[in-house]
């Protein structure tokens, strides 16, 4: 009213309690995921009588935005789906019904904080993870009076919560149910873990490789002292969905600045690893930061991978060490620039302030990260075929399970990971010089753990940034001959196509799956959630009517065939493939598959 500007930049997620009556126009920087957060948005203009409401909205040049500009009704005027929330999944009941027991054993018996204490023999004495399984089996009241009064009754007899048969389920595996068994799983990776390590430690003292060994040992302490209820969640024994089990921190603590103590910047490790990787750059209380290298914790080391891809089929394969064999062609050759070690960062990030104010645009970034089908943690189910995608000689076939392994890897600028100091956590993007797994004694770095004290002299080591987890994968596989190109591009008509089933984008990803020598890629479509949140399951069951949706997107965009945009097969997520992606060759891939039922 006094002619002075007067704007509120705020974030989606408003205060309750904050008057916003006066409040007469706002502008959206983008278009919004649905109808409903669009009225959630835009309501919060000309709420009083004597004002009228102007709301603007900004569409960016991608898939999403652009379907509703160029149908806005769509939108202002759309449906607002209720909720709906499906109470007779098995599998997320059935993890459900863990968790009531487990926390009712834990209150009985003892507290168990980590992995050691529950899945390791203390002087001779069971595991205390046979011991809640043998808890179990006396069927105690209060367990058996909850789990009857919390699971929906359409789900209580297919879980056999009578006759208490979810107990042999939590134990006992099974090729035909991959949801039994997920607790002798998780104990069975963890001895087998374990064994592998004190193998190697052994070897390595015998060698008089000893500063080999205290790294060993570190990593063996590491995994002992896992948070149990973390590693119960991530290995799906416990839901999951919902519950940030896997949150690193960016710590600013050390860095000196008065806002550093008001900041807590935290990300889920998947996302940690790129955002948060040495030598990223953060804005945050209007200040910009810089990712200065690892967290370490006394005692403890990094939990550490082996990884390559196959020179001969490109088939990734890892472990504690490497297999020396490619499980699908039987090479030992591997790939150079995509091979070597993979840190876990675990204990988050170290940050300090760059001492300069932040500026219009945002912070950049020269790298990204990819994920990767690892393996079934469970047998592989059997593959079907799909009738409706298979015609004049090209046959598709799927499979589907909630036991996918997806490792998430950040290479670092230019594909050569990161200098990092195993002893004080420094680490920055390795320069063009240092081989991947080269070990350097570079002029002493600075000790990020004790800002302005002694540098660290120790040696510096090339590693890639990782993260791994389980979660619904549905495998897409077509016996029509494909180049990488066609199969990628493909991969992501698909995943554009999934919005026919209303699943957000940004809850679904993708990678190219190597199966068989000579053979065309498969199409590993997952959930980013890990732990599954039913998505992939759902991709698996309507993949012809998203092969249709997929199809009908990149034939109506109007850039050149060749090459590809944000309106048709690009998105965030798949920035480092922009080059590769082609939508005329999606169109052709596609066509194939659906034959005579387009025309």
């Amino acid at each position: 009213m006094r002619g002075d500007i007067n704007v509120l930049s705020c974030s989606t997620t408003f205060e309750l309690g904050v008057d916003v009556g006066e409040v007469e126009s706002v502008l959206l920087r983008n278009v919004p995921p649905s109808p409903a957060n669009y009225v959630q948005r835009a309501g919060r203009a000309g709420r009083r009588l004597s004002s009228a409401a102007l709301v603007v909205t900004y569409a960016q040049r991608r898939n999403h935005d652009l379907a509703y500009f160029a149908d806005p009704r769509r939108m202002i005027d759309g449906v607002i789906a209720p909720p709906r929330i499906r109470v007779d999944n098995p599998t997320i009941v059935r993890r459900h019904v863990h968790a009531v027991a487990f926390a009712a054993f834990e209150r009985e018996v003892t507290e168990h904080r980590n992995v050691g204490e529950f899945f390791e023999s203390a002087e001779g004495a069971p595991p205390a993870s046979d011991n809640f399984v043998e808890w179990l089996h006396t069927k105690p009241v209060g367990v058996g009076e909850a789990v009857v009064r919390v699971v929906p009754p359409e789900t209580a007899e297919s879980l056999g919560l009578d006759t208490w048969d979810w107990v042999d389920a939590l134990v006992e595996q099974s090729d035909e149910d991959p949801t039994r068994g997920w607790l002798r799983r998780a104990s069975d990776e963890v001895h087998a873990n374990v064994e592998e390590l004190e193998a190697r430690i052994k070897d390595a003292a015998e060698e008089r490789r000893f500063g080999g060994a205290g790294q060993l040992d570190r990593q063996l302490a590491t995994l002992r002292r896992t948070q149990l209820l973390s590693f119960l969640a991530r290995k799906n024994v416990l839901p999951k969905y919902g519950f940030p089990v896997d949150v690193v921190p960016l710590d600013l603590g050390r860095s000196g600045d008065e806002n550093a103590n008001k900041l807590k910047l935290d990300r889920d490790l998947a996302v940690a690893i790129t955002e948060y990787a040495p030598g990223s750059e953060i804005v945050a209380a209007k200040t910009l930061w810089r990712s200065d290298g690892l967290r370490v914790q006394p005692g403890l080391a990094w939990p550490r991978r082996e990884w390559a891809a196959c020179k001969v089929c490109g088939a990734v394969r890892q472990g504690l060490t490497r297999p020396p064999e490619c499980t699908v062609c039987g090479s030992s050759e591997v790939d150079g620039r995509l091979s070597g070690d993979l840190i876990i960062p675990v204990f988050g990030f170290v940050g300090s302030s760059t001492g300069k104010r932040p500026g219009d645009a945002r912070p950049g970034r020269w790298f990204s990260s990819q994920s990767y089908f690892s393996e079934y943690r469970d047998s592989a189910p059997e593959l079907e075929l799909v009738a409706d995608l298979s015609h004049g000689g090209v046959l598709t076939h799927r499979r589907t399970s909630r036991q996918g392994q997806i490792t998430v890897i950040n290479r670092g600028p230019g594909n050569r990971g990161y200098q990092v100091c195993d002893r004080c956590g420094y680490a920055a993007p390795a320069p063009i010089p240092v081989a991947t797994g080269g070990r350097k004694r570079d002029a002493a770095h600075r000790d990020i753990r004790r800002p302005g004290k002694k540098d660290c002299t120790n040696w510096l080591k090339t590693s890639f940034l990782g993260h791994e987890y389980l979660t619904d994968v549905v495998e897409i596989r077509t016996s029509r001959p494909m180049s990488e190109r066609e199969a990628r591009s493909t991969l992501y008509a698909l995943l554009e196509g999934a919005a026919r089933l209303s699943i957000k984008r940004d809850e679904l990803d993708g990678t190219l799956y190597t199966y068989g020598v000579g053979a065309p890629s498969a199409f590993m479509i997952f959930d980013t959630v890990p732990g599954g949140a039913g998505h992939a399951q759902r991709v698996g069951r309507e993949i012809a009517e998203i092969a249709h949706a997929a199809v009908d997107r990149v034939e109506q965009c109007e850039c050149g065939p060749e090459t590809s945009c944000y309106q048709c097969l690009r998105s965030y997520q798949n920035q480092v493939w922009h080059d590769e992606l082609s939508r005329g060759a999606a169109i052709a891939v596609l066509r194939d598959m659906l034959g005579s039922l387009i025309g």
